[in-house]
């Protein structure tokens, strides 16, 4: 048996976000947006499916009503065509702790 170790617990969310994400390669910065479907979520973070391939420590700008909410990619897992993201809410104060 597994024991929960998450700060805040994890609530079933099928919910559609809008996300943008940059994406270096060797010569270029390029920002990429794509959606996800958020599959659960909390106070401080979410798990996402997404047909784009994120990689941890990826920052997503998602968009909300009328605000960004940033968020940084915390681990990444393929399924099937797509992958499977757990992301974690940024704040102010969370730039030394990452």
């Amino acid at each position: 048996m597994q024991i929960e170790s998450r700060k805040y617990p994890r609530h079933p969310s099928w919910g559609k976000i809008r996300y943008s994400v940059a994406v270096s390669d060797v010569t270029d910065v390029k920002h990429v947006r794509s959606t996800a479907t958020t599959l659960n979520a909390s106070e401080d973070g979410a798990c996402i499916k997404t047909p784009f391939l994120l990689e941890p420590g990826h920052v997503l700008w998602i968009s909300q009503i009328q605000k960004i909410q940033l968020s940084i990619v915390k681990w990444v897992k393929r399924e099937h065509a797509h992958y499977v993201a757990g992301i974690k809410k940024l704040t102010a104060g969370d730039k030394h702790k990452e």
